[in-house]
């Protein structure tokens, strides 16, 4: 026997979505709570309770570059945690765009 879930699938907020909330509350940020703006989004159909969270990637161009390495060599050598620890360190101290900057932290996932 299958069983489905019948739990929702959780959604992302457009980034319109987004930008209408904002100035609703940098408009009424002297007298505005949380519950006045979750309020006001669900009066304007903007509320979405299966939205999960978008957070912006703080080393873009880093990640796109771990990518496209990735992407190059998979099918030619067999690509570990460890060796991609090691290449991120190495792009993150050769692009320009991070130079000055303390190098992150390398996490396993």
């Amino acid at each position: 026997m299958t069983s489905f879930s019948t739990k929702q699938k959780r959604t992302a907020f457009t980034d319109e979505h987004k930008r209408r909330i904002r100035a609703f509350y940098q408009a009424n940020a002297d007298s505005t709570s949380q519950k006045d703006v979750i309020t006001w989004a669900k009066k304007n159909d903007l509320h979405n309770p299966h939205a999960k969270r978008h957070k912006p990637r703080q080393y873009k161009v880093l990640e796109d570059a771990l990518y496209e390495w990735i992407k190059a060599l998979e099918k030619k050598i067999f690509i570990s945690g460890e060796l991609i620890r090691f290449k991120a360190g190495q792009f993150f101290k050769e692009l320009k765009v991070y130079q000055g900057m303390e190098e992150p932290g390398k996490s396993s996932g």
